[in-house]
Formats: C-alpha cells, sequence, structure tokens
C-alpha cells in the first residue's frame, strides 16, 4: 500500500510541474550561467557547457551545451546567440504533452 502511495505521489508532483525553458541569448554572463548552472541542478537536471565566446563586454555570443535530464532523456545544441534569440531548449512535463524535449536550433536529442 506505501509503495502504490509513493508512486501516485511521484507521478502527481511530475505532473504539476512548470515547464523549463532556457534560451541563450546575448543578455547572458558568465555569471547568470553560472547561476543558471545551481537553478537546474535544484530542478534535479544536469547543464554543462562545452564552450563558451563572449564579447569584450562580457555579453554571451557563442555557446555549447549539454541537458542530462536524469529521466531518460538528455541532449545537446550550440549556436550563436543574439539579442532576443539563441540556442536553448525546453523541458515539458505533464502526461499529454507529445513532445518532452525540444532543442533549438539544432537538436541533437538522445534518448536513454
Amino acid at each position: 500500500m506505501k509503495v502504490i502511495l509513493l508512486i501516485l505521489i511521484s507521478l502527481y508532483s511530475q505532473s504539476n510541474q512548470e515547464d523549463v525553458k532556457v534560451i541563450f541569448d546575448s543578455s547572458y554572463t558568465l555569471e547568470k550561467l553560472l547561476e543558471l548552472k545551481k537553478d537546474c541542478e535544484q530542478q534535479g537536471f544536469d547543464l554543462s557547457y562545452e564552450n563558451l565566446l563572449f564579447s569584450e563586454s562580457g555579453q554571451l555570443r557563442y555557446i555549447s551545451f549539454k541537458v542530462d535530464f536524469n529521466d531518460c532523456f538528455s541532449g545537446s545544441t550550440s549556436g550563436y546567440s543574439y539579442n532576443s534569440e539563441g540556442p536553448g531548449f525546453i523541458k515539458r512535463y505533464g502526461k499529454d504533452v507529445e513532445s518532452k524535449v525540444h532543442f533549438f536550433p539544432s537538436s541533437k536529442l538522445l534518448k536513454n
């Protein structure tokens, strides 16, 4: 009985999680990237940066990164960051969601 209750609680909490959307635009600095990495760890997934390029003023210009959601989904992508656009990812929760993870612009999604 306890096992069934724990499974139901786990499924309920997963379905009520808010979606996560990250777009790496030119407003990101190294400090903001490190803060985001900590936030991701607190939400239960791992974000790692492979290649970063910044402008002289410290704004992000290029990024290559990997995300492991620790739930059978992981992936990576890279690209140049612009004013309001850049590479990123969306992690969606809920049983009725068609695509749980999306990376952009180019997607390298791995299903474990």
